[in-house]
């Protein structure tokens, strides 16, 4: 999954010019039909890398799924009116990011700036 997203991000600045840094997306994963959080997608290419980040309690139990001391997930963040869903490997659902209409009211704010 890391190296897919690499890859996602690699040609989505091949395509359009622009991009974000892979360490700046963060990917939480969730398990599939209960949806209970158990982790983001660790940036790191070994586990555990030996990092002070690789200490925090339940840190590489699944391997490269990284915990965060202090954090707490909150289920209401998967409200139906606060996210979107881009992959659903039971729906077999698959959209990426960079094809879906911004938010109202950004449309062209490059052009007005």
């Amino acid at each position: 999954m890391r190296r897919a997203k690499a890859r996602a991000l690699r040609e989505l600045f091949e395509e359009s010019g622009s991009g974000v840094a892979d360490h700046q997306v963060d990917v939480f994963v969730f398990e599939p039909g209960t949806d209970r959080y158990l982790g983001r997608l660790c940036r790191f290419n070994r586990c555990p890398k030996g990092k002070d980040a690789c200490r925090v309690p339940g840190c590489g139990a699944t391997k490269f799924l990284r915990q965060h001391k202090d954090f707490r997930w909150r289920p209401e963040s998967l409200a139906a009116d606060r996210t979107l869903r881009l992959f659903d490997r039971a729906a077999g659902r698959l959209a990426r990011a960079a094809d879906l209409p911004l938010p109202s009211g950004e449309e062209g704010a490059e052009s007005s700036a």
